[in-house]
């Protein structure tokens, strides 16, 4: 018998956190479900999209939208280079970078071109929540950091991560 966590689900079923793979533009990409907005579900793509943007974005897909759902229990490998120290500048204005603030994760993602916002959405992956621009003299920053299905697989020595994310630094 195959078990996952995989499921085929409408993104107007989806909670915030929940890590999805999504076609767009013939692209499949990971995204994390940032909320709902109407009829529209708010998604942090951690890929860029090839000839749209070079960076990972927000965007609005209709609710409707069927998606792969990966769940909430997704698991982030931090990679920490030199720029990760409290204080640093380094991806303030990056798309796809973490950022460190007490024991939380803050995701700071620009938007699509297309997109309903034009300004940087922050996310706190711990609370699953939107939240306000961290303060750059109280946190750490983190440029590249990976994808695992859940912890079990990111401990396993067989499984491979789903992506590793490359923040871009945005003019």
């Amino acid at each position: 018998m195959i078990t996952s966590g995989e499921k085929i689900v409408r993104l107007s079923e989806t909670q915030p956190g929940e890590l999805v793979r999504i076609s767009i533009r013939e692209k499949l990409l990971y995204a994390i479900v940032l909320g709902q907005e109407g009829r529209r579900t708010i998604l942090a793509s951690l890929e860029a999209l090839p000839e749209r943007t070079i960076h990972p974005f927000h965007f609005t897909p209709a609710s409707e939208r069927r998606v792969i759902s990966y769940g909430s229990d997704w698991f982030a490998e931090i990679l920490p280079g030199p720029e990760f120290a409290v204080g640093s500048s380094a991806f303030r204005w990056a798309s796809g970078a973490l950022r460190l603030e007490g024991g939380e994760w803050i995701l700071a993602i620009h938007p699509g071109p297309d997109d309903h916002e034009h300004t940087e959405v922050y996310y706190n992956l711990s609370s699953n929540q939107m939240t306000a621009m961290p303060d750059q003299e109280d946190t750490a920053p983190v440029g590249r950091w990976r994808v695992w299905r859940s912890h079990s697989a990111y401990m396993d020595p067989r499984a491979e991560a789903l992506l590793t994310v490359e923040a871009v630094d945005m003019p």
